[in-house]
């Protein structure tokens, strides 16, 4: 597995949090369909690295257990960075912006920006 972040991937996995019950996903693997469970931990963990989520991943000394993560908590920033992309031309806007400038850009730059753009449409007068 390459260790490259995928922001669908991350967009994905925060809107199964949030419509899934608790106990259905707490403490559990999260499996979506077309992703290893492996490239899943991963992005549990670079989520929780993010302080959108709290997630437990193992370790041992062979590194850590990508497989094993599992989601524990969504955290206040996860559910501002949800509320921006639940909004559909919020959400669209930015993967355009992100298209144009190119999708790999630092978390807290996509963050920031996703933040502008869903000020700029719900202040708009």
């Amino acid at each position: 597995m390459t260790l490259e972040r995928d922001m669908d991937l991350i967009f994905e996995l925060l809107r199964i949090i949030v419509n899934s019950e608790h106990d259905e996903i707490y403490a559990k693997p999260i499996q979506i369909y077309g992703y290893s469970k492996e490239k899943i931990g991963y992005h549990l963990y670079l989520m929780d690295q993010a302080s959108l989520i709290e997630a437990n991943v193992t370790k041992s000394t062979m590194g850590p257990n990508w497989e094993g993560a599992i989601f524990l908590e969504m955290k206040w920033q996860g559910y501002e960075f949800l509320d921006a992309l639940n909004n559909d031309t919020v959400f669209q806007k930015f993967k355009n912006v992100l298209s144009e400038k190119g999708k790999s850009i630092p978390f807290n730059v996509a963050q920031e920006l996703l933040m502008k753009i869903a000020a700029s449409y719900f202040l708009e007068n």
